[in-house]
């Protein structure tokens, strides 16, 4: 008999979520349609592992998610289990699109454009509004 031995600390309820701004634009991640809330745009970001620092498991999500090692996070609200950064600072390039490894797509959204989307979350709405006060 083998027995797994697991490196990674378990996910915590913990959620951090990050908006990223460049110039009147918004990062937006599509989410694979085969995953829970399939077809849904997206803020780069996930479950903080148990221990971890909100601001270093915000990080290392949207690096996880995106390629972009984002600088200078703010936190500009938290929802519940829910946190919510934003930044205008990062570095490096986005994956391609046929590399995202967990999303279908990504778009760079005019804030104007955020209102009419039918397929983003209020909360995510929200967070946007937030980061560019």
């Amino acid at each position: 008999m083998s027995v797994r031995i697991s490196i990674r600390p378990p996910d915590t309820t913990k959620v951090a979520k990050v908006v990223i701004l460049d110039g009147d634009k918004v990062l937006l991640l599509l989410r694979k349609t085969s995953e829970k809330h399939g077809g849904k745009w997206d803020l780069p970001g996930g479950h903080i592992l148990e221990g971890e620092d909100w601001l270093v498991g915000a990080t290392r999500e949207t690096k996880e998610e995106t390629d972009l090692e984002v600088t200078n996070l703010r936190e500009i609200w938290k929802h519940k289990n829910k946190k919510f950064f934003s930044t205008r600072s990062w570095n490096g390039s986005l994956f391609s699109r046929d590399s995202l490894p967990e999303h279908d797509d990504y778009h760079w959204a005019p804030y104007a454009e955020i209102e009419t989307l039918t397929n983003i979350s209020d909360m995510f709405v929200s967070a946007i509004r937030r980061a560019i006060k």
